[in-house]
């Protein structure tokens, strides 16, 4: 039996999203034999039981927890919606020192059907298989700025394991990390240095970014991937959906992806999912209300140095007035 081998990262913050990726994983792999990996930084023993129900309805599937204390908390790093597990990346070839090929995927995925065809790419003579990030490099230009042709986004990768223990590239991966003074990034800065020019480049159905349909018309990305026009079904059903970006969707109920996200939720989730959201809008309504708030402040001060202008203008115009008065007398 030829098992196939994926890998998550999760801490105790990302086990929802981690849960309904394996979910919409199950929904479309049923007749795939599946092993899942999980590499679990300080999470609970409630949190891991319930990562492993998730496999039990299945029989091709198996799910394995992997149990970690994060060893980066002493690098003085800090990302707005990325944690330090993300660091665990560097580790996967040692974690996995008997397995040769394995995918990662980032929990804020939503995976459809033939997915999975991802391990038909033959990366024998690469570090990894991996899309481009189109908005690091038409924005901000990080492959320019970190001397590349190209630039790739971390949240799912093909990795050849055995290339990358045979070349230390954990030991690399780490070093370049403790010694990064730019900081932009958790992980995939680090990745693309050491990485990047010995990388297999596939479609971005298998890495579709939610950030691009905000940014980018369909032409512009066609354009960027070099896509024809009949591969359409990317921009509605991508094989990899990846809910990108700060704002997440278990959080913002107004997400374009939140009925795509929510029907995997099972019912030992649904509170969680209300609490996310309550707390969500409370944050986008203190968000909204501090706007408004710098909005009328800025009012108010405008009113105020017009009524000031105003009235010394009218104080030196009497002024003005009673010395023309004198004077002409």
């Amino acid at each position: 039996m030829n098992n196939k081998h994926i890998v998550y990262i999760t801490d105790s913050n990302y086990i929802l999203p981690t849960k309904i990726s394996i979910a919409s994983m199950l929904e479309n792999c049923k007749e795939e034999h599946v092993c899942i990996h999980i590499i679990a930084i300080d999470i609970h023993e409630e949190q891991m039981k319930s990562l492993l129900r998730i496999g039990k309805i299945h029989n091709n599937i198996k799910i394995i927890i992997h149990n970690f204390s994060n060893e980066f908390l002493d690098l003085g790093l800090n990302h707005s919606y990325v944690s330090k597990a993300a660091l665990y990346k560097f580790k996967i070839p040692e974690i996995f020192s008997d397995i040769d090929t394995i995918l990662y995927i980032d929990g804020d995925t939503l995976l459809h059907s033939n997915f999975l065809s991802i391990f038909d790419f033959d990366i024998s003579e690469y570090y990894l298989a991996a899309v481009q990030d189109m908005i690091q490099v038409v924005d901000n230009k990080w492959n320019k700025r970190l001397q590349h042709e190209k630039y790739f986004n971390s949240g799912v990768m093909l990795l050849n394991l055995k290339k990358l223990r045979e070349e230390k590239i954990s030991e690399k991966l780490i070093n370049y990390k403790k010694n990064d003074t730019e900081n932009s990034f958790m992980d995939q800065n680090a990745l693309n240095v050491i990485l990047g020019n010995d990388v297999l480049w596939i479609s971005p159905s298998f890495n579709f970014l939610t950030a691009y349909k905000e940014r980018f018309s369909k032409d512009e990305i066609r354009k960027f991937y070099g896509l024809t026009l009949k591969e359409e079904s990317l921009f509605e059903k991508p094989l990899i959906l990846h809910l990108s970006g700060g704002e997440k969707v278990w959080r913002d109920v107004n997400s374009e992806y939140y009925f795509d996200w929510i029907k995997f939720v099972n019912q030992e989730d649904y509170s969680i999912c209300l609490k996310n959201y309550i707390n969500g809008s409370r944050a986008l309504l203190q968000r909204e209300f501090e706007k408004e708030k710098k909005s009328l402040y800025s009012q108010i001060t405008t009113i105020s140095e017009k009524l000031e202008y105003y009235k010394r203008r009218t104080f030196y115009g009497v002024l003005s007035y009673i010395f023309n008065s004198l004077f002409k007398r």
